[in-house]
């Protein structure tokens, strides 16, 4: 299963070469596509934007659809754009730095939409997109936490997310520690929103493993557990797909990045985004690392194996 799931072993960082960025995922060996994606996701964006601006002036360029659910539907097709548009850009290599204005381009969009209308869209586009593209409402909040995390721990926009969980009434453990690390006042008595299989992370949460066993669990988590854990929305039959452009466990960096586990067994894993996890590694998160909750004699055994330092 593990060997499935992982197809190609040996994995790229987002470097350049001969001028050229690398891809980061290897299994992807069509760059022609993933730039074809940019393009054409800019582009709709775009054509989307200037349709919402005029119907929001009072022009209706389509007369047999009310304006307000004109704009509703455009907007939410705005999301999935930006949604494909930064996935293809970090599966092609695009260095973090440059995702960022893409990414708070995708979570004012995100928020400017319901997960009702989001719900309505991918029922519509259903014969169109896979599954896994469709895959919205907390899944979606998650990721946009996750990156958000990970590119800038930015309060004004991670803030836009956090409003729409309020919104939304989405109460969760693993989100309510993400916004946590990002400085505000979430709750840690909630449950899981999205049991399979996120519940996998309630030791995570409550700073129960010591910095070893972390590290293996992380590991378990994404090589094991992520893929067959989202089979509802097909995540293994889009990783053949021809229409396939990454799939990215963004979650697992987000945590491994704010609770400091050491993530290298990960490094060449071509789900995990490794260099996401290490960006901006000075960045400094609310929350107790998988070190901070150490013994006396948990402490001892870390020292004893890797050295005091």
């Amino acid at each position: 299963m593990r060997d499935f799931h992982c197809r190609l072993s040996r994995g790229f960082i987002g470097e350049r070469g001969a001028g050229r960025v690398i891809l980061r995922d290897p299994g992807l060996s069509k760059r022609d596509y993933l730039e074809y994606l940019v393009r054409f996701n800019r582009q709709r964006i775009s054509e989307n934007t200037a349709i919402i601006d005029i119907t929001e002036k009072g022009e209706n360029p389509d007369s047999s659809v009310s304006p307000e659910i004109r704009i509703r539907a455009l907007r939410a097709d705005n999301y999935c754009l930006y949604k494909i548009l930064l996935n293809s850009q970090y599966s092609l290599g695009v260095s973090c730095k440059e995702l960022y204005p893409d990414y708070c381009a995708a979570v004012q969009a995100f928020a400017a939409t319901s997960l009702a209308d989001l719900d309505i869209y991918a029922q519509k586009s259903g014969g169109h997109q896979s599954p896994a593209v469709l895959y919205f409402g907390y899944f979606s909040l998650l990721r946009l936490v996750s990156l958000g995390l990970m590119l800038s721990r930015d309060s004004s926009v991670i803030g836009q997310l956090y409003d729409v969980a309020h919104r939304e009434r989405i109460d969760d453990r693993l989100l309510n520690l993400m916004f946590r690390a990002a400085g505000f006042n979430a709750s840690d008595s909630c449950g899981f929103y999205d049991i399979n299989p996120y519940a996998y992370f309630a030791p995570f949460v409550d700073n129960l493993y010591d910095p070893f066993r972390a590290q293996d669990a992380l590991f378990e988590f994404v090589t094991e557990k992520w893929i067959p854990g989202h089979e509802a929305h097909e995540f293994s039959i889009y990783l053949m797909s021809k229409y396939y452009h990454g799939l990215w466990c963004y979650e697992a960096a987000a945590l491994a990045k704010i609770l400091k586990i050491d993530d290298a067994a990960l490094k060449d894993n071509p789900h995990y985004p490794y260099d996401l996890a290490h960006f901006k590694n000075d960045m400094k998160y609310r929350v107790k690392t998988v070190r901070d909750g150490l013994s006396l004699r948990e402490r001892a055994r870390l020292i004893l194996k890797v050295g005091h330092r």
